[in-house]
């Protein structure tokens, strides 16, 4: 980065101070989070590159082959008019005839003027004529803007691929062969020296009285850009020309050249592919082979000052026009190639580059509309794979890694279904009110119609299309007026739409009281009512009726509501409200890196001279504008324009007819430097020379910047916006939750949020069977004949329950009456629907959750002892009894036992199941513990040598006696038809 003329390494280091915001990333988490998910892409991420950097050489060599050199067009000169330059199209193989000085200085003139005329079939006929005169009568005949009396030598090129050379100066070989130039300072000036040889950029810096005062630094530093800025159309030779004509080679070489170099330029130009090529090939020994290859061999003599054209090419110079480029992009050279077909991935500017291939025709030629037309499929099929597949597939690459990184974090010691059910408890205990008010029957009544009137469906969809007429004619504002009577009409509208919402409140706030608060949707409708009315309030007041219309904007926003009434709106309403929390982390290290690449920015190109993109709406010069460049170029909005411009050479800006500044004289950090920039008003408008042209650093800048934004940390935002879209998507947890409540007000209509313990269960039933019928057609045929297999442990009542599944049940806690409340029957729900559709499961329903290590219970011993089973609970986070029925001995007490078992209420049962062990008897309980004991005692000294005798397993004692449990289901089995007798017989409150 460091090379004369740069400031030196010191300036260097300045610039490397940019990366000091990365440090920012070691401090903190979240940053690391997605700094860590890029560098876990990095290996998909490099493959992908290389496979693209090899798709990018195949076509980049395939139009090298095709395009190299003919994307260029004449641009024609103002003073032509609509007639502008007449090309081979028009004059087959035309040689224009010149005008020529007897002074290097002299500038060409067309010796003559072409004449068109109208054709009997509506074409039009060109020929060229004066040619005749002298050239003095022929310049008064036609118009040329640098005409002059001492062009008096009649000259022209004896073939149209007899190349004209245009000369111009080139300060760099200048410099390297400085003691030569200083005599030739009349037609070359060096190159600037100091700042104070800038030409000014003031205002009036071209008037007369400011010509005359300043100073002869920057006379000359004018006298510099003028020569710079100059294109002389000559000879290159001039073997055909008069003697006293002043040829390329003649003025900027005049020492004779080595003959070394003559021998070179010989070979070259008969073996050069479009110079002379044509002329040569009928008669290589004609005279006007001959005259063709001694220009040609005169020009290569001199290629650092003269540059040679030929046909559409030199027909344009040679009548007043400049042979450019058509674009910025172009396929020159292999790496002018790569770059273009890079940048036109982004689809920037591609469409462009495919019509300027498709106009080109051949080297030195005028591009004619679709004459290569068989181009453009060639770009087709590059931008559908380079874009349409390697770009989306980078995407995929992120998102992929950014989803497994996801997964990744997930407990490792939970099943599916443990995960699903852990899940819809937090759905469940996430919401902070399933209905917005309760107790219904404590109401007054004129408050409980309001309830149910606002409750009603037909009453919010008749307030959702309100809104939606209220947008509508929100919408009918337009400039100008039709009519006198539209404004009055919309203000009409604005007031009963007003009054329309301001009821709405009123019923919703006199029946909810200070639940109406509870709900966000809510206390919105309330700010749009408030701020509709203050609005209303201030156009009244003539002096503040702006100020009412600038209300109307909050009101806009009601339109939101729409969301949670059209299901398909709220899925992408909330995909967006589940991304914002997810997308600060991206949007954290987008922001850092934004902040990175505009200091960098600055220190780089904050006195870049501007350019076409490079203007006052997109530069570099200070941090505020580079961020707002930065972040409009990360949608892709002319970033590869704004990189061109920075990439231009002062060359290219002579070539533009302007100039800039060596950067190495133009450095604002000294303050005497900066004295001097600022009286010429240079630090206003900066005029510097792009820096570190040698490395390219404008396309290393912003290529970097395109793969790092662009493609990484972009496509980043798109994986957490699917991830939210995924979230957002309506799952079976919240399903389940939604169905209760709109099932629940079918049953408990005053809403006491209990139900009696039969209610409960058909409740449940009810809901479950609504879930599973809705699902069904999402199932394949195994998972719904599973689930049908294990819908045997509903029923009509808990009567015609299976007793091998009477355990699905024993965690709906009851109140001391014997009822259950709203939020223990949403967890049954939840329970019996995640256990049904685990398909992993073996067969039975899960009691809360499953721990496969619970396996192990069969080498532990089945005590009484009590706060065990606490440790088990705790272990999973969970309030429910932990129960795994693998390898559980089927031997059972004495049957007289059982009868007292079977007669206890059920609630007793299914409530009090830890203390079941109390309910038998004590000396049975104390036989059985002692033989258990036994066995155990015999298993753990088995297994002494490799465990310490001072550890114990959490499962080597238990609150309660898992085979006492299991009798208890086998009498279950045996007595269900008359627990369902007494169920059928049986008091509310026995239940």
């Amino acid at each position: 980065l460091v090379y004369p003329g740069t400031g030196g390494f010191l300036k260097t280091l300045r610039i490397l101070r940019a990366f000091r915001p990365l440090r920012v990333i070691s401090r903190n988490e979240n940053l690391k989070v997605v700094v860590q998910t890029m560098f876990a892409s990095m290996p998909d991420l490099l493959t992908l590159i290389f496979v693209t950097s090899f798709f990018l050489l195949i076509f980049a060599l395939f139009f090298v082959s095709f395009l190299s050199g003919k994307l260029y067009q004449c641009e024609a000169p103002a003073y032509l008019g609509d007639e502008g330059v007449k090309m081979s199209l028009d004059l087959n193989e035309f040689a224009t005839p010149l005008c020529l000085g007897t002074n290097a200085t002299h500038q060409a003139c067309p010796h003559g003027r072409y004449l068109v005329s109208e054709l009997a079939d509506s074409r039009q006929k060109v020929e060229w004529i004066d040619e005749s005169l002298t050239c003095q009568q022929s310049l008064q005949n036609s118009y040329c803007p640098h005409s002059s009396p001492d062009l008096t030598v009649p000259w022209k090129r004896p073939t149209w691929d007899t190349p004209i050379c245009i000369g111009r100066c080139n300060p760099t070989v200048q410099e390297e062969d400085s003691e030569t130039w200083k005599s030739r300072a009349w037609l070359c000036e060096a190159n600037f020296k100091s700042v104070e040889e800038l030409p000014s950029a003031c205002k009036g810096a071209n008037s007369e009285p400011y010509l005359a005062s300043m100073t002869a630094e920057e006379q000359r530093g004018r006298t510099f850009v003028e020569q710079m800025t100059r294109e002389l159309v000559m000879p290159c030779g001039g073997t055909t020309a008069a003697s006293t004509a002043v040829s390329c080679r003649q003025a900027f070489c005049p020492e004779e050249a080595s003959a070394a170099k003559k021998a070179e330029c010989k070979e070259n130009c008969e073996r050069h592919p479009h110079f002379c090529w044509e002329t040569c090939s009928a008669d290589a020994g004609s005279t006007s082979c001959k005259a063709c290859r001694s220009e040609c061999e005169a020009q290569c003599q001199c290629s650092d000052f003269c540059e040679p054209l030929i046909k559409d090419a030199a027909l344009c110079y040679e009548q007043g026009g400049k042979w450019v480029p058509m674009l910025s992009q172009n396929f020159n050279n292999i790496f002018n190639s790569l770059l273009t077909l890079f940048e036109i991935m982004s689809t920037e500017g591609w469409v462009d580059v495919m019509y300027a291939a498709s106009d080109s025709t051949g080297y030195y030629l005028q591009p004619q509309r679709d004459a290569a037309l068989g181009m453009a499929p060639f770009f087709v099929v590059y931008i559908f794979l380079s874009f349409m597949f390697l770009l989306n597939l980078s995407v995929g690459v992120i998102v992929d890694k950014f989803m497994d990184l996801k997964a990744q974090g997930k407990s490792l010691m939970l099943t599916s279904a443990q995960q699903k059910w852990l899940m819809s408890k937090k759905k469940l205990f996430a919401r902070s009110t399933f209905f917005n008010l309760t107790n219904l029957h404590r109401l007054p009544p004129h408050r409980r119609q309001a309830y149910d009137l606002i409750s009603n469906k037909h009453f919010e969809s008749a307030i959702m299309a309100a809104i939606i007429v209220n947008t509508v004619f929100m919408m009918l504002k337009v400039f100008p007026l039709p009519t006198t009577w539209w404004e009055i009409v919309l203000e009409a509208t604005d007031g009963i739409f007003a009054f329309v919402f301001t009821v709405e409140f009123g019923l919703k706030f006199f029946a909810l009281r200070a639940s109406y608060w509870r709900d966000p949707w809510n206390r919105f409708d309330f700010l749009c009512v408030a701020v509709s009315l203050f609005g209303l309030i201030l156009r009244l007041v003539p002096s503040l009726e702006s100020i009412g219309a600038i209300t109307s904007i909050i009101r806009i926003f009601r339109i939101g509501r729409l969301f949670r009434f059209f299901e398909g709106l709220n899925k992408i309403f909330m995909a967006l409200v589940l991304s914002i929390p997810k997308l600060a982390n991206v949007l954290g290290i987008l922001l850092l890196l934004l902040v990175l690449f505009s200091i960098l920015g600055v220190s780089l190109f904050s006195t870049a001279k501007p350019s076409e993109t490079l203007n006052e709406h997109g530069n570099f010069k200070n941090i505020i504008v580079a961020f707002i460049t930065l972040f409009r170029a990360s949608t892709g909005e002319a970033w590869n324009e704004i990189m061109h411009d920075l990439s231009k050479s002062p060359e290219d800006f002579w070539r533009q007819g302007t100039w800039c500044a060596p950067e190495d004289i133009f450095d604002p950090q000294d303050p005497a430097t900066w004295q001097v920039l600022n009286s010429k008003c240079l630090i206003d408008n900066p005029n510097s020379c792009t820096p570190y042209r040698e490395v390219h650093i404008a396309v290393l800048y912003w290529v970097t910047y395109t793969l790092i934004i662009t493609y990484m940390v972009m496509n980043l935002v798109v994986a957490v916006i699917l991830e939210g879209y995924e979230d957002g998507k309506p799952d079976l947890e919240t399903e389940v939750i939604d169905r209760c409540i709109a099932t629940w007000k079918q049953y408990d209509q005053d809403q006491k949020m209990i139900l009696d313990f039969p209610l409960a269960v058909r409740f449940i039933n009810e809901v479950v069977s609504a879930v599973l019928d809705n699902h069904d057609d999402q199932q394949d045929e195994a998972s719904r004949a599973l689930r049908k297999s294990r819908t045997s442990c509903l029923g009509e009542d808990l009567g015609s329950v299976k007793m091998k599944y009477a355990h699905v049940w024993q965690n709906v806690q009851l109140t001391p009456q014997g009822e259950v409340s709203f939020v223990q029957a949403v967890k049954q729900v939840l329970r019996i629907t995640v256990a049904l559709y685990d398909v992993s499961a073996d067969g039975e329903l899960v009691n809360g959750l499953r721990v496969e290590v619970v396996k192990e219970i069969k080498y532990t011993d089945y005590t009484l002892e009590k706060g065990v089973l606490g440790i088990v609970t705790q272990v999973v986070a969970d309030g429910d009894a932990l129960v795994h029925w693998d390898n559980i001995g089927e031997k059972c007490l004495a049957r007289k036992h059982f009868d007292r078992i079977a007669s206890l209420p059920l609630h007793k049962l299914f409530v009090d199941m830890d203390n079941l062990g109390n309910k038998v008897d004590k000396r049975e309980l104390d036989r059985l513990e002692k033989r258990e004991k036994a066995k155990t005692q015999r298993i753990h000294a088995s297994r002494s040598d490799s465990r310490s005798s001072s550890t114990t397993s959490v499962f080597d004692h238990i609150q309660m006696d898992l085979r006492t449990m299991m009798c208890v289901v086998k009498i279950q089995r045996e007595f269900r038809e008359k627990w369902q007798r007494r169920l059928d017989n049986a008091e509310p409150r026995e239940l």
